[in-house]
């Protein structure tokens, strides 16, 4: 696993990333042009993570998301100017959010939007799930909690939920039981400092609400 960021990870002893570095990268060359040869199911994980950056950095992002992403689907995403607004915002409004906290030494951190029960999801299950759509998931789940909490309303909820499913994500996982669920938040919690640091979304583009108290009946 690699990106713009500085991490680089291998899957071990049957978790996703278990082993790494923070390693900066000379370079990281994104050419749209692979993008094209993607199937259907890695452009719809890549919306994903689109998704999950637009939430908590950028409002203009999910407007766009809103306009065109659903060209992804369609095979003309990456030669449009809309295409390549997408993925520049997407990249950007990612860098942002790393820039001040390369090594994670602050863990409240927004980019964990979509990352709380997620990296289960997708090594626990059967037939697993791909990563863009185990975040969507974990999205859907954490947009509930916030509405429960009363921190996420129910136009936000719903304005969200109908994006995800326009860009064909998955809103909700049968096989995702309350006790999937809830081993899965225990087993991040043992990496994030001890607390839970569920970021819940309150604003689109805004900076998330992270709370460390969710209980199992939740």
């Amino acid at each position: 696993d690699a990106g713009v960021g500085v991490k680089v990870g291998v899957n071990a002893l049957g978790r996703k990333n278990r082993l790494g570095l923070f390693n900066a990268p000379a370079a990281v060359i994104c050419d749209l042009q692979f993008a094209a040869s993607l199937p259907r199911q890695e452009l719809i994980s890549g919306l994903g993570e689109v998704l999950k950056i637009s939430l908590t950095s950028d409002l203009q992002l999910f407007r766009e998301l809103q306009q065109a992403g659903r060209c992804a689907l369609e095979g003309g995403f990456y030669d449009t100017p809309s295409g390549f607004s997408i993925v520049e915002r997407s990249v950007r409004a990612m860098l942002r959010e790393l820039s001040g906290n390369l090594w994670e030494s602050e863990l409240d951190r927004s980019v964990d939007l979509g990352h709380s029960v997620s990296q289960s999801l997708e090594t626990t299950l059967t037939p697993s799930i791909p990563h863009g759509q185990a975040v969507a998931i974990d999205i859907a789940l954490t947009l509930v909690l916030g509405q429960y909490r009363g921190i996420t309303s129910e136009h936000l909820v719903d304005e969200v939920l109908g994006l995800m499913k326009q860009l064909g994500l998955p809103v909700y996982e049968p096989k995702a039981s309350v006790e999937v669920l809830w081993t899965a938040l225990q087993d991040t919690e043992r990496h994030r400092g001890g607390k839970q640091r569920v970021p819940l979304i309150r604003a689109i583009g805004d900076l998330p609400v992270f709370v460390s108290d969710l209980g199992e009946h939740e």
